[in-house]
C-alpha cells in the first residue's frame, strides 16, 4: 500500500514495491511476497512508505520482529501465497489443513495496528490469561474451603486418606459415593455380621487402651470403601484378610465416622474381614469405655466400665454404631489378673497369660479373658466392666422343666456386699415372670447386673450385663420406701428391656418408645410381681401418666411417638430420651391394654390374687388380647429390629379388629386430646363429648375429611379415644370410644340434679376432661364425701381431678377457683391417699413460687401460704392423732414410725414435707429436734431421714449446714450420700445458696450428681431460683467442663436448662433463656430445650397475669358451707419420746359403690399443630330440643 495525494494506495498484484531505502529488495524466494526467513531485515525502521510487508506469518510467532507500519498492507495481495513458521518450524501445511483457524491465520483486523501495539496485545493478553488461571484457582478453592466449613468434613479424593495401599491404586475413589460420605446415616453397601474384638488395658496410667477389631461385613453394593464409625482414637492399621490387603483410612470428626478405602472394589455377594487397630485414652467421663473412681477408707481405687447408648460404641472400637445393623460380637480382654472382668456372656476359658511384653512391672501381672459370642445384637448393647468387684449370685430355673438353670449376680464394689441381697431377690423374682409373661425364654446363660459409682443414667440395658448407678440398684432393709420402690422399678425397667430393645430393636431412634415406653410400662408390672405391697400399679398415674401428660402439652418441644424426620444428629438422638417417649408410651401401651380388657376379670391389673409368686402374675398368661399380641410381636422380630406398623399389625391379628387405625394418632400425631363434656338435649340433661387437641397455650381445631369439625380453624385429625366413664347411679365403668370429633348420641343422660359423671375411670386414658360449670361443682362435692372412711369417689379419679382441673387453668380455659376449690377436699377426705397428694402438692408449691415472683403483684403469697398450712396441710396432719388406722399420735414417732402399708409410708413423710415447705412451724421444730438427737447417734426411721435433713438445713443456720455437709463427705453408701446432698440445696440463706451451688463444681460431687443440685436448689423457688439462674449463667462452661463433655453432657446440660428456665417468669428471663442457648450451640444445638424453656416462661408470665389476682379473691371469700374445712393452728412442736412402732393392715380399696369396680388400663398420646385459640369452656346447651344454628360447636354435634 502506498500514499497517492496523501492518502494510501492500493497495490495491484502485478506491481513491484519500490526499492526505497529502509525496504527490503526482492529476492528469488519473494514470489509470493514472503522473503527468506519470513523475508524481513527490519535492521531500519525510520522509512515511511514503500515497506516491503512478507505476509502473514502466525500471531504468536515470536520469531518475527516488525517495524511498525506506516502504511498498510493489501491483504488480498499475498492471499494467495502465504507461508507460516511457528517456533522456527515451517507450519504452512497446517494453515492450508486448517485455513479457517484464526489462530493460524490472523484476520485483517489485526494489521491494523503497528508492531509495538501487536507484542503488546500479545503481552497483555499472555499475562491476563495467566492471571485469570491463578486467579480462578484461588477463588474455587476459596469457594470450596466455605463450603468444607458449612457441611460436614469431605473426603474429596484418595489423598486425603492415611495409611499405605499395599498395590497401586486401581479404582477412581471420588466415582464412588461411599468413598465422599457425608450423610449421617451410614451407607447400604456392607452390614456387618460377626466382630472379633480384643483389647487390652492396665487400668493404670497413663490409662491407655490398644484394641484391635476383625469385623466380617456381608458386601451387598460393589464399592472400595467401607464407612462405619469411630470417634476419639486413633488407627494405627486398616487391612482386608484372606487375601491381606492394606488399606487406608480417613476420619470425619462431625460425623463420627471412619471411611476405609481399599485398591480394588470389594466383592458383591461376598463376606470379607476387615481388620483395624486402634488406640486411645481411657477417659474420665461418662459414655463410652470410661473410667470411674471409688474410695474405701484411705484407698482410691479404679473401675472400667461403658456405656454406650446412643452412639458411644464408637468410642470405644470402631464399629457399624446404628441400632438396625445387628450383629454377633466375640470378646477378649486382656487387663489385670487380679481384677474382675465381666462381658455380656460368661467367660469361656481360664484366663491366659498376657502377650509377651505386655507390662512386665504390673503387680499381679496380667491375662486375657475369651468370652462366648453373643446372640445378635446391637452395637449400644455391647457393654464390658474390669474393676475391683464382688457379687451374690443365684441359680434361676427357666419356664421349662428342661431348661438350663440361669446364674443372676448383682455386683457392687467390695464395702457394698451387705447391700446387693435386695437386689438380688427382686431379679431373680422377675426374670422368670416376665418369661411366662412374653412367651419367650431369656437366652443368655447368665444375668449380671452390676452398681457403677459414677454412671451418667440411671441404668443401662446391655444384654446380659445390666449397669446401674449404686443408688438405683443397692439397698438395705434400713432403706426408706422411696429407695426400696426406686431400685424395684429401675431393675424391672431394665429386664423389661431385655426383650423390648435387646431381642427385638426399633429399626432407627425415631421410635425408641418402642424400647422405652413398653420397658416404662412392663416395669410397674414387674415390679408388682417382686413387690407387690408397694403399691405401684396404684401410683402409675402419678408416676408416669401425669408426667406424660404434662410433656405433652408443650408443643413447641414435644414430639410424636414415632418421629421418622429429624432424628439424624446425635444431639436430635439424645433428646428422644424425654417424658414423652418413656412415659406417654407406656401411658399408650396402659390404656390400649384397658380397653382390650374391658370385658374380662374386673380391675385385671389390680387384682392382688393375680399378682403372687412371680408365677401366675401380671394378668398375661390367660385371654389377655393385648399380651397375646406382644407375645405375636416378639416372636415375629426375635433377635430383629421392628416398626411401630409391625406392633400394631400383630395386636391386630390378636384382636381381630385393625388395632392399626386406633393407634395411628397416637403414634404419629403430636400430643392428646382434650374431651369437652356438653350438655344439651329438650331438658338439658343429655351429655355429649367433643375432642380437640390440648395444649398449655390453649387448643387447636379437631376436623378431618368426613368430620370437618369446627369451622373457621385449622385442625388436627381426631384420636381414637376409649373414653370411659362411671356415674352416681351407674358406679360400673361404661366404655364409649369416640373415634369422630364429637358424638352424634349423648353418651348419657343425667338423672336428675344431683347425678353425675366422671369421665377417665380408673385415669388410664391419656386425655383430660373439661366439664360444664355445674358438673365441675358436683365432682367437687362428691370428691369431699366420705362413708365409713371410704371416699365415694376412689382416689385415682380424685387425683386426675385435680390434675385436670389446674392444667386447664394453666391452658387459660377454667378459672382458678375450681382447682382450689378441690383442695379443701384433700384435707376433707381424711384417708390415707397418697396419689392426690402426689398429684396436689407441686402444683401448690408452684402457686406459692408464682406469687412470690417480683412481678406478682397480687401482694397475697402470704395469705395462700397460710391457707395451705391451716386448710391443707394441718387437718390431715391433726387427723393422724385420732386416726386409729395409723396407731400412733402426733409427735416425735409421726418421723419416727415405721407405717405400712406402701401408701401411708409413702404419704406421711410427703404431707410432712410440703408443711414444712410452706413453713409450718411445729413440723420444722420436730425435724430440727430429731436432726440434733440424729447427730448425736439417735436413730431417724428410713422414711423420715430425707425430710428430717431437709428441714433441718432449710431453718437452720450455717452449723446445722456445715453438719450436713460434714455427714454427706463422710457418708459411704451412695444413697445416703446422695439424700444429704440434697439436704444442703435446702438452705435459704443467701450466702449458703451459694455455697451450695459452689459445691457442685467441686470433687467432693460426682459428675452425674451435678445438674441435679442446681436443679434442686432452682426449685427451692425466690431467691434460691435468683441465684441458681444466675450461677448457670456465669459458670456454664464450668458445669460442662464438669460433666466431661460429649453427648450425655449436652443432653444433661439441656435438661439442666430448660428445667431451671422454666420455673422463671419474665420478659427479661425469656431473652436471657434464648441468649444462653444460642451462645452455647457448640454444647447444647438441640433447639427442643430452649424453646421448652420459654414456653413456659411465656406460660408462667400468662398465668400470673389472668390469675394472681383472682387467688386473692378467692382466699378472702368464704367457703361453701358444704365444703367447710377445720381451720386450725399449726400444730405444736412435736416432743421427742420413744414410742413402739405399730404395723398397719392394709387400707381398704376404695369402692364407688356395690357392683364391679372399673377396669384400670393406659395410653399416651400425642398431639399435633400449632395453637390456633385460647381455650374456652364450651357454654352449656341450652333447654330446647335442638342447639341454635349460631352455636359455635353446631358443626360437630352433626
Amino acid at each position: 500500500m502506498a500514499f497517492q495525494n496523501g492518502n494510501p494506495k492500493k497495490l495491484v498484484s502485478d506491481e513491484a514495491l519500490p526499492d526505497t531505502p529502509g525496504s527490503t529488495p526482492k529476492h528469488p524466494e519473494h514470489d509470493g511476497g514472503v522473503g527468506a526467513a519470513n523475508g524481513v531485515d527490519d535492521e531500519d525502521e525510520s522509512a515511511g512508505v514503500g515497506f516491503d510487508r512478507p505476509d502473514h506469518a502466525a500471531v504468536f510467532d515470536l520469531s518475527m520482529d516488525y517495524s511498525d507500519d506506516d502504511v498498510l498492507l493489501d491483504w488480498e495481495q499475498y492471499s494467495g501465497g502465504r507461508k507460516f513458521t511457528f517456533m522456527g518450524q515451517d507450519v504452512t501445511w497446517l494453515a492450508k489443513v486448517c485455513p479457517w483457524c484464526p489462530c493460524w491465520v490472523p484476520p485483517e483486523w489485526w494489521y491494523k495496528y503497528g508492531k509495538r501495539q501487536r507484542r503488546a496485545i500479545m503481552a497483555y493478553t499472555a499475562f491476563g490469561t495467566l492471571g485469570v488461571i491463578v486467579l480462578s484457582v484461588i477463588i474455587g478453592a476459596v469457594v470450596y474451603g466455605l463450603q468444607a466449613g458449612n457441611s460436614a468434613p469431605m473426603l474429596a479424593a484418595h489423598r486425603d486418606f492415611q495409611g499405605q495401599w499395599d498395590e497401586r491404586l486401581k479404582v477412581d475413589l471420588s466415582r464412588h459415593e461411599e468413598c465422599t460420605w457425608t450423610h449421617w446415616r451410614l451407607p447400604s453397601n456392607v452390614k456387618p455380621d460377626m466382630y472379633h474384638l480384643d483389647l487390652y488395658t492396665t487400668l493404670q496410667e497413663p490409662f491407655a487402651v490398644n484394641g484391635t477389631v476383625t469385623i466380617s461385613v456381608k458386601v451387598t453394593q460393589r464399592s472400595p470403601c467401607v464407612v462405619l464409625h469411630a470417634r476419639d482414637m486413633d488407627i494405627t492399621h486398616v487391612a482386608l484378610e484372606h487375601p491381606h490387603t492394606h488399606g487406608r483410612w480417613a476420619f470425619n470428626e462431625t460425623l463420627g465416622q471412619l471411611t476405609l478405602a481399599f485398591p480394588n472394589q470389594l466383592p458383591l455377594d461376598q463376606s470379607v474381614s476387615i481388620l483395624l487397630h486402634f488406640n486411645y485414652t481411657l477417659q474420665q467421663k461418662l459414655s463410652g469405655f470410661y473410667r470411674s473412681h471409688y474410695s474405701v477408707g484411705d484407698r482410691n481405687y479404679t473401675l472400667g466400665t461403658t456405656q454406650f447408648e446412643a452412639d458411644g460404641a464408637r468410642e470405644a472400637f470402631p464399629c457399624f454404631d446404628e441400632p438396625a445393623l445387628k450383629a454377633r460380637y466375640n470378646f477378649s480382654l486382656t487387663a489385670p489378673a487380679h481384677l474382675t472382668a465381666l462381658f455380656n456372656t460368661p467367660q469361656v476359658n481360664p484366663a491366659s497369660e498376657a502377650p509377651a511384653g505386655a507390662a512386665p512391672d504390673l503387680a499381679g501381672g496380667l491375662v486375657r479373658r475369651s468370652f462366648q459370642p453373643t446372640p445378635p445384637m446391637s452395637s449400644y448393647l455391647v457393654a464390658f466392666v474390669v474393676g475391683n468387684l464382688t457379687n451374690a449370685s443365684a441359680l434361676v430355673p427357666g419356664i421349662n422343666p428342661m431348661d438350663d438353670r440361669r446364674t443372676v449376680s448383682v455386683w457392687g464394689t467390695p464395702d457394698r456386699v451387705k447391700d446387693l441381697d435386695i437386689a438380688l431377690d427382686i431379679a431373680r423374682t422377675i426374670l422368670p415372670a416376665y418369661e411366662r409373661l412374653f412367651g419367650i425364654p431369656y437366652p443368655l446363660p447368665k444375668l449380671d447386673l452390676v452398681a457403677i459409682p459414677d454412671f451418667a443414667a440411671g441404668a443401662m440395658e446391655n444384654w446380659g450385663l445390666l449397669l446401674y448407678r449404686e443408688t438405683a440398684l443397692l439397698a438395705s432393709e434400713d432403706s426408706s420406701i422411696d429407695a426400696l420402690r426406686g431400685v424395684t422399678a429401675t431393675i424391672a425397667h431394665e429386664m423389661a428391656h431385655l426383650w423390648f430393645g435387646d431381642m427385638v430393636t426399633p429399626q432407627w431412634w425415631g421410635e425408641l418408645w418402642l424400647n422405652e415406653g413398653f420397658a416404662t410400662y412392663i416395669e410397674a408390672l414387674g415390679a408388682s410381681a417382686a413387690r407387690p405391697n408397694l403399691a405401684f400399679l396404684k401410683t402409675f398415674y402419678g408416676d408416669v401418666t401425669r408426667r406424660a401428660l404434662g410433656a405433652d402439652a408443650k408443643n413447641a418441644s414435644n414430639h410424636a411417638l414415632a418421629t421418622l424426620q429429624g432424628v439424624e444428629t446425635t444431639e436430635q438422638v439424645e433428646a428422644m430420651f424425654d417424658s414423652v417417649t418413656y412415659d406417654k408410651g407406656a401411658s399408650v401401651l396402659r390404656m390400649l391394654r384397658s380397653y382390650l380388657t374391658r370385658d374380662l376379670v374386673p380391675q385385671p391389673l389390680l387384682r392382688r390374687s393375680l399378682l403372687q409368686d412371680g408365677e401366675n402374675i401380671l394378668y398375661g398368661t390367660g385371654d389377655d388380647p393385648f399380651m397375646k399380641g406382644v407375645r405375636t410381636y416378639l416372636k415375629a422380630h426375635e433377635y430383629n429390629t421392628s416398626t411401630s406398623t409391625d406392633l400394631w399389625e400383630a395386636l391386630s391379628t390378636a384382636v381381630g379388629r385393625n388395632v392399626g387405625a386406633w393407634m395411628h394418632g397416637w403414634t404419629f400425631q403430636k400430643g392428646y386430646p382434650l374431651v369437652h363434656v356438653t350438655l344439651g338435649g329438650i331438658t338439658n340433661r343429655d351429655v355429649f363429648v367433643l375432642q380437640r387437641p390440648f395444649t398449655i397455650d390453649g387448643v387447636q381445631g379437631c376436623g378431618s375429611g368426613s368430620d370437618p369439625g369446627l369451622p373457621g380453624v385449622e385442625k388436627v385429625a381426631p384420636w381414637w379415644i376409649p373414653i370411659s366413664f362411671s356415674t352416681a347411679t351407674q358406679l360400673d365403668t361404661t366404655w364409649k370410644p369416640l373415634e369422630s370429633c364429637s358424638s352424634k348420641e349423648p353418651i348419657y343422660t343425667l338423672e336428675g340434679d344431683t347425678d353425675w359423671l366422671k369421665l377417665n375411670v380408673g385415669q388410664t386414658g391419656l386425655y383430660r376432661v373439661h366439664y360444664p360449670d355445674e358438673l365441675w361443682e358436683r365432682l367437687t362435692l362428691v370428691a369431699t364425701r366420705v362413708i365409713d372412711d371410704v371416699p365415694i369417689m376412689p382416689e385415682v379419679d380424685f387425683a386426675g381431678l385435680l390434675d385436670d382441673a389446674w392444667a386447664l387453668n394453666d391452658a387459660g380455659g377454667l378459672p382458678v377457683h375450681v382447682f382450689l376449690n378441690l383442695t379443701r377436699a384433700l384435707a376433707a377426705r381424711d384417708v390415707g391417699e397418697y396419689v392426690p397428694w402426689q398429684v396436689a402438692g407441686p402444683i401448690l408449691v408452684k402457686i406459692k413460687n408464682l406469687l412470690t415472683l417480683d412481678n406478682a403483684k397480687s401482694g397475697c403469697a402470704e395469705a395462700f401460704r397460710q391457707y395451705v398450712i391451716r386448710n391443707v396441710t394441718t387437718p390431715f396432719i391433726a387427723g393422724l392423732s385420732n386416726d386409729a388406722a395409723y396407731g400412733f399420735k402426733l409427735g416425735a414417732d409421726a418421723f419416727d414410725v415405721a407405717l405400712e402399708p406402701a401408701e401411708a409410708r409413702l404419704l406421711l413423710p410427703y404431707v410432712l414435707g410440703l408443711a414444712g415447705d410452706f413453713d409450718n412451724a411445729g413440723v420444722q421444730s420436730a425435724a430440727t429436734n430429731l436432726f440434733i438427737g440424729f447427730t448425736s447417734g439417735m436413730p431417724v426411721q428410713a422414711d423420715m431421714r430425707s425430710l428430717v435433713l431437709n428441714l433441718a438445713v432449710a431453718s437452720g443456720d450455717e452449723e446445722t449446714y456445715k453438719a450436713v455437709q460434714k455427714l454427706y463427705v463422710e457418708a459411704a453408701e451412695a444413697d445416703e450420700k446422695e439424700r444429704r446432698l440434697r439436704a444442703l440445696t435446702y438452705a435459704r440463706d443467701p450466702a449458703l445458696v451459694k455455697r451450695t451451688l459452689a459445691f457442685a463444681l467441686s470433687e467432693d460431687v460426682r459428675a452425674q450428681d451435678t445438674p441435679g443440685v442446681i436443679l434442686s436448689v432452682a426449685q427451692r423457688g425466690g431467691a434460691s431460683l435468683t441465684a441458681a439462674w444466675a450461677f448457670l449463667r456465669t459458670h456454664y462452661s464450668g458445669v460442662v467442663a464438669k460433666l466431661g463433655g460429649g453427648p450425655e453432657a449436652a443432653r444433661s446440660m439441656g435438661e439442666l436448662l430448660s428445667g431451671v428456665g422454666s420455673l422463671l417468669a419474665s420478659d427479661a428471663a425469656v431473652d436471657q433463656v434464648e441468649e444462653l442457648f444460642r451462645t452455647h450451640q457448640d454444647v447444647v444445638s438441640e433447639e427442643r430445650y430452649a424453646n421448652a424453656a420459654t414456653q413456659s416462661i411465656r406460660n408462667n408470665i400468662k398465668w400470673l397475669r389472668a390469675n394472681s389476682a383472682a387467688v386473692c379473691r378467692w382466699l378472702r371469700m368464704a367457703p361453701p358451707e358444704n365444703m367447710v374445712a377445720p381451720v386450725l393452728a399449726p400444730a405444736p412442736a412435736p416432743v421427742l419420746a420413744p414410742t413402739s412402732a405399730p404395723v398397719l393392715a392394709p387400707a381398704p380399696a376404695p369402692v364407688l359403690a356395690p357392683g364391679n369396680a372399673p377396669a384400670p388400663g393406659p395410653l399416651f398420646a400425642q398431639a399435633p399443630g400449632p395453637v390456633l385459640a385460647p381455650l374456652q369452656a364450651p357454654a352449656p346447651a341450652p333447654q330446647e330440643a335442638e342447639i341454635p344454628p349460631d352455636d359455635p360447636w353446631d358443626d360437630m354435634w352433626g
